[in-house]
């Protein structure tokens, strides 16, 4: 069996530069007009919804921000700061009594040019990546987040919580030097815990072949029944080439031990040129380790892409078996257990509790 470049994560947290504040040459299409009020979900916001989506622009279509100096390969960062992320310029703030309250009592303000951050990092991309789907991943970034690479604009991604992935490959420097420029604006507020600003959570960069599991591509789920289970596994393949491709799925489950436990195949999956399709298989598991809280057994689901005898890309999706069920009068039940459900509410640190406290 062959292996055709295979699937490769690279942590993409280092050796990023930092500024807070726009550039002079930022104009007004910048801007994301926005509901009052993110914490709260009212119908007059929904109604104001449908309309300022109206009114905003492509980003991508538009060529957003593409002549600003800080999106140019060749600007040179002067006084610019040299980080690691996870990063959040709002930590690094002096509080303020008169700060927000979201971000710890730090000063995020427009006004004051503290709402708003620049990331950059200037990476290598070997000339033998050519062919392969190359992808950044941001696991979160708080919030409304525009990207670009080597001047060109990605997109924007608006939530402060849910991550993004942006395929970059048609616009990668091969055998030489590319830029990553992000733009951040903290200045809206979602929730009434600590928010904080910046590229809060790890950055990946992925490379695939052409022919591969789509980002967050499975969903996996079960049902059991006394003694047995089974595992429904949904597959989404993308086929990125220029070309239709005939492909196999194998889906394997795999326990901690790394003992093959249950396989299934389907072969004859075609999939057209710059699209993906969702293939659905089952698995039945005879006496599953279960999931609980004492023991958190979990099994490997590993989908294996074949074009003829090449596989073209490995996927492994983490899975428990477990039943849960809720009583209105005796409370919560895991596989068929009474359990108490026990926890705190923590959202992200709240880097300026203690502050709060002592002020009241």
């Amino acid at each position: 069996m062959l292996l055709a470049q295979p699937r490769q994560k690279i942590l993409f947290d280092f050796d990023w530069l930092f500024k807070m504040g726009d550039p002079p040459d930022i104009d007004q299409s910048f801007n994301y007009p926005e509901v009052n009020d993110l914490k709260k979900t009212r119908p007059e916001q929904v109604d104001l919804e449908k309309k300022l989506a109206l009114i905003r622009i492509d980003p991508v279509k538009q060529h957003l921000g593409e002549r600003t100096s800080y999106v140019q390969p060749a600007f040179i960062g002067q006084h610019w700061k040299g980080i690691n992320l996870p990063h959040d310029w709002a930590v690094e703030l002096p509080f303020d009594p008169h700060g927000n309250v979201s971000k710890g009592m730090k000063a995020i303000d427009s006004l004051k040019r503290t709402a708003i951050g620049w990331y950059r990092k200037q990476f290598k991309m070997p000339a033998t990546d050519k062919g392969k789907v190359i992808s950044l991943e941001f696991e979160g970034i708080y919030r409304n987040a525009l990207f670009w690479i080597n001047g060109h604009c990605l997109g924007r991604n608006v939530s402060g919580y849910m991550g993004c992935f942006l395929d970059i490959s048609r616009y990668l420097n091969y055998g030489g030097i590319n830029t990553v420029v992000v733009r951040v604006d903290a200045s809206h507020d979602e929730g009434w815990w600590y928010e904080g600003a910046g590229i809060y959570r790890h950055v990946w960069l992925i490379k695939t072949h052409k022919v591969h599991v789509a980002n967050w591509g499975t969903f996996v789920h079960s049902s059991i029944d006394k003694a047995k289970a089974t595992l429904t596994i949904e597959t989404e393949i993308r086929n990125d080439g220029n070309s239709v491709q005939n492909i196999t799925l194998t889906s394997n489950l795999i326990d901690k031990t790394g003992h093959l436990v249950a396989t299934v195949s389907r072969a004859g999956i075609l999939i057209g040129a710059g699209s993906s399709t969702n293939v659905k298989q089952q698995l039945n598991v005879v006496n599953p380790h279960l999931w609980n809280v004492d023991r958190p057994d979990l099994y490997q689901v590993r989908s294996v892409v074949k074009q003829d005898k090449t596989i073209t890309d490995t996927y492994v999706t983490m899975h428990g078996f477990r039943s849960i069920r809720f009583d209105s009068d005796s409370g919560f039940y895991l596989n068929g257990k009474r359990t108490f459900l026990k926890g705190v509410c923590i959202h992200q640190d709240h880097a300026g509790v203690l502050y709060v406290v002592k002020l009241k």
